[in-house]
Formats: structure tokens, C-alpha cells, sequence
């Protein structure tokens, strides 16, 4: 082989490398959804219409979102048209949809309705007045301004006694009950503080109390407590001496929170069995979030330290909490969605059992949103994109809190 066929003859023309295919944008129709309702909420907080006419477009944009798609599996030329005629239809009914849930919000508040009665205008006027009523929660401890022990309780009101009258109130009191007397009582003489006992939940009360609504000063960017009591049912407030308050027989409340209660109270306990002092009410409210036993000195020590947000039960207990067991449920060989199924359930009891009030419960549900989003969206399809999941945290924090929350 000549010198010339060893050097050209091995000479190949390669073609010129084909480009590799850019990977296609993944869709996010959670992320429109989540868009397209808070639209339709900065829509309704700015244009009012009556919630029927809202409900009214919302339904006849469906059902037509609903007849294009249909009508898009016929092959025509106009099918994918179609199909993405429906898809815009129903992102414009999430808007209607979006508006009409902060209308119903505003419309549907707790106080509202008790507010307007002519009745409870009348028993919130100073007067004295019997309130019969059930614990909404366990009493929480509190410091007194008068020295001694105080307590603070949600009571749900089914009667009041004005005098000789009977008024069926229905309505959710915040009840202070303290042991050592006030100035006033002090002045009569009788000034022996009394035993406080802890009022547990679905405990029927019997007690004289002065009723009074919640005001708001007017001074520029004051606390809105009327709102905030507002957000959590309670439309009115009073105090009672706890020698006062009457237990009565019976029970009024439902029979699964009762038994989440006594979980809770059976969890702190052994708690504090284990750990005694400022360390059972440290763990206390790592753990569950209870932090009545804990020292003024010491939360503002983890105020001021920006780490108080370990005190609650907060998003990143969760993700924790569902990380572990999800890993652990994996190593099990059990199927991803049932792992998924047994992670949420745990997350859910974990969040869920320690609360006090509605606010409380929304707040503490949308803890365990981002951990159950990455796992429901990690079962269903491992290629899901972050603009999904940002959806699917947002979408149900509206409707499941209200807005105004």
C-alpha cells in the first residue's frame, strides 16, 4: 500500500452532528388555575356583582368548555382549536369562581348575622346576664392582670337569661376567668383568690357575665382585634370569676374532636411526666406547638433570635415528618401511592389534632400543603413540573381558608 492510499485512503466525510432536540416546554394548567383565581378575587374585591350572576357564568362557561371538548376528539381541522377554546373557557370561569368565593366570604362571616340581631345589641350593652354555653377548647392559662390565675376558654353560647327572659342566642364568646378578684370586688372585701380548675372541651357551662363586643381604636395602623376575633367566630367577650361559672351535666360537643382533645391533653401529660419544668414545656412546644408552659423571657429570647417559628407546627415540621415516613414506607416496598395515601394521613394528624380554632386549623392544613403538593404530584407522574406544584399549593389555600383569612 502506497504512503498516499495509507493517508487518503482511510479518509472518510463524516456528516456534520445532527442537533439534539430541545426537550418541549411541560405544560402547567395548575399554575393558570391558580392565576386565573386570584383574578377573579382582585376582581371581586374591586367590581361587586351579586354571587348569583358570578355563579351563573361560571356554570354556562363550563358546560361550553365542556361541549368544545367533546366536540374536539371528532377529527376536523378545527380540533385542536377547539380543545384550546375549552381549556381558555374553563381558566375564565375560575375567574367567576375566584370572585364569588371572596363575595360569599364577606357575605358568610361568622359575625355577621349575630352582629345584625336587635337582641344580642341589647345583652352586650354592660348588662349583667346569664350565658349558657359549652367549651369550644381546652382553657388556655394565662397571666392575670390582677395577680393569680386566669384562664382564657372559646365557649359557644346557646342561651342567654336577661332577667326573666329567655333569648336562643347562638353564638361563640371568648371567655376570661380568673381567680384573683378585680379592683371592684377587692373594694367589697372579698379578696381571697379561688381554686382554677382547667375547662376542657365539650364541658357545659352555666355563668353571669357582662358582655361586651370588640372595638378596634381608631389611631392609624392599630391592631384590627375586632377582624381578627372576627376571622375565628368570636363575636363577643366577657370575664367571670371562676367560683361563678356552674358546670352543668351533659355533653354538646362532637365525639371525634372530643377524642382528639383527650389525645392531646394524654400526649402532654406524658410530656411533662418525662421532662419537668422549662424542658417539658420546651419540648411541648417543639412538638406539638403548646407553648402555654413556656416563659415570657423565653419566647422573646426565640422572638429576637429569629427562630420562633420552631415553636409552631410549621411547614418545615412537616416536610420533616413526611420526609421521614415517606422513606421509610418506601423502604418497606409498599406502593408509591399508597405510601403517598399513609404519608398525608400522618401529616394530617400531625397538624390537625392541636388545634384551638377555625383560624388555627386553616393555618396549620396550609402547613402540610407543600409537603402533600410534592408528594401527590411526586405519585402521580415523576416529571412534574415546579410550576404545577406551585399551583397546586396555591389553588386550595383560598377556597379552603377564605380569603379574607
Amino acid at each position: 500500500m502506497s504512503v498516499a492510499a495509507a493517508v487518503f485512503g482511510s479518509w472518510r466525510v463524516e456528516a456534520p452532528a445532527q442537533p439534539e432536540p430541545q426537550p418541549r416546554p411541560q405544560p402547567a394548567p395548575l399554575l393558570g388555575a391558580a392565576l386565573a383565581f386570584a383574578a377573579g378575587i382582585l376582581l371581586a374585591s374591586r367590581v361587586w356583582r351579586p354571587p348569583v350572576w358570578w355563579i351563573a357564568a361560571a356554570a354556562f362557561l363550563l358546560a361550553a368548555a365542556a361541549f368544545f371538548y367533546q366536540k374536539s376528539f371528532y377529527a376536523t381541522p378545527f380540533s385542536g382549536k377547539r380543545r384550546w377554546l375549552a381549556h381558555l373557557l374553563c381558566l375564565v370561569a375560575l375567574v367567576f369562581l375566584g370572585a364569588v368565593n371572596l363575595q360569599l366570604a364577606e357575605i358568610t362571616a361568622p359575625c355577621v348575622e349575630i352582629e345584625n340581631d336587635e337582641r344580642f345589641a341589647r345583652i352586650t350593652d354592660g348588662r349583667e346576664v346569664v350565658a349558657e354555653a359549652y367549651a369550644l377548647r381546652d382553657s388556655v392559662p394565662r397571666a392575670s392582670a390582677f395577680g393569680g390565675a386566669a384562664q382564657l376558654v372559646d365557649v359557644a353560647v346557646s342561651n342567654v337569661l336577661d332577667g326573666n327572659l329567655s333569648l336562643p342566642l347562638k353564638f361563640s364568646l371568648r371567655l376570661n376567668v380568673y381567680s384573683q378578684t378585680n379592683y371592684s370586688e377587692q373594694a367589697e372585701g372579698s379578696d381571697h383568690p379561688v381554686e382554677l380548675q382547667q375547662f376542657l372541651y365539650d364541658e357545659r357551662l352555666r355563668f353571669p357575665v357582662k358582655l361586651r363586643q370588640p372595638r378596634n381604636f381608631k389611631d392609624p395602623g392599630a391592631f384590627d382585634e375586632r377582624g381578627y376575633l372576627s376571622q375565628q367566630g368570636i363575636a363577643a367577650l366577657g370575664s367571670v370569676r371562676a367560683d361563678r361559672v356552674e358546670r352543668l351535666p351533659g355533653n354538646s360537643g362532637i365525639w371525634w374532636r372530643m377524642q382528639l382533645s383527650a389525645a392531646r391533653r394524654s400526649l402532654l401529660a406524658r410530656i411533662h411526666l418525662l421532662w419537668k419544668g422549662e424542658d417539658g414545656a420546651l419540648l411541648a412546644a417543639l412538638l406539638i406547638g403548646d407553648r402555654t408552659g413556656l416563659e415570657r423571657e423565653t419566647m422573646v429570647n426565640y422572638q429576637r433570635t429569629g427562630a420562633y417559628h420552631i415553636l409552631v407546627v410549621a411547614g418545615l415540621k412537616v416536610g420533616i415528618l413526611a420526609l421521614v415516613v415517606m422513606w421509610l414506607l418506601r423502604r418497606l416496598r409498599l406502593n408509591e401511592w399508597l405510601a403517598t395515601a399513609a404519608t398525608l394521613l400522618a401529616t394530617l394528624f400531625y397538624a390537625l389534632p392541636w388545634k384551638k380554632s377555625l383560624p388555627e386549623t386553616v393555618a396549620k392544613a396550609r402547613a402540610a400543603e407543600p409537603a402533600s403538593s410534592v408528594q401527590t404530584a411526586a405519585a402521580a407522574t415523576k416529571e412534574t413540573p415546579y410550576e404545577n406544584l406551585l399551583g397546586m399549593k396555591f389553588v386550595p389555600a383560598p377556597i379552603a381558608g377564605g380569603p379574607t383569612s
